[in-house]
């Protein structure tokens, strides 16, 4: 069995419009790390 870890985690979810938001967790703490639009399928 392994065992990983990791100093800095990302957690992040996309929403119904395509929008994709993305927190950078540190030390028990979340900080937000980026905002993505993505493109819709027409």
């Amino acid at each position: 069995m392994n065992s990983y870890t990791f100093k800095n985690l990302q957690s992040g979810f996309k929403s119904k419009a395509d929008v994709i938001v993305v927190f950078m967790i540190e030390e028990e703490s979340a900080k937000l790390y980026c905002i993505h639009l993505g493109k819709r399928s027409r």
